[in-house]
């Protein structure tokens, strides 16, 4: 799959999730980037050789295969999904439904079209809040403010848990 196509599915996850159930899945820093709205530490992971020896590669590196002409792969047929809960699961389908069947540039457009918290960075990123994403789909600001916070814990509680 086009390494465009994978980073705007995953940012088009992560959206839902929060506009559908005020969680996100990956935690990751959203950010507007040239081509869209993208999910920064894990554009950095593709965008990464992984290690020559096998033991020292990432989690991603160990799922996800070095990039190659705009291309990445699963390394593992059926990769595991135990982190994820039967919602996300759910999520995931709903999403390659709807935008499977684009390329990356119709993705890419789609979203320049439909994401108004996407701002054109002019060849550098900026990045997107929650509250960027939860305005823009007209929450009210004490819902805005329920949401960021229950987020804010969730993150230190994983943080404590590492």
């Amino acid at each position: 799959m086009s390494h465009m196509k994978l980073i705007k599915l995953m940012y088009l996850i992560e959206r839902q999730a929060l506009v559908k159930s005020g969680r996100l899945v990956t935690f990751d820093w959203l950010v507007s980037m040239d081509h869209g709205p993208v999910l920064s530490a894990t554009l950095d992971k593709i965008n990464e050789a992984p290690p020559a020896n096998p033991a020292h590669r990432s989690y991603w590196h160990r799922l996800i295969s070095a990039r190659e002409d705009h291309e990445v792969r699963l390394l593992e047929k059926s990769p595991p999904v135990d982190a994820l809960s039967p919602a996300d699961l759910k999520l995931i389908d709903e999403v390659w439904a709807r935008f499977g069947w684009m390329n990356q540039f119709q993705l890419r457009d789609w979203c320049h079209e439909h994401l108004p918290e996407w701002n054109d960075p002019a060849g550098s990123r900026t990045g997107i809040t929650v509250a960027d994403i939860l305005k823009a789909e007209h929450f009210s600001e004490e819902e805005i403010a329920e949401i960021t916070s229950a987020i804010e814990e969730e993150e230190r509680a994983q943080q404590l848990l590492r």
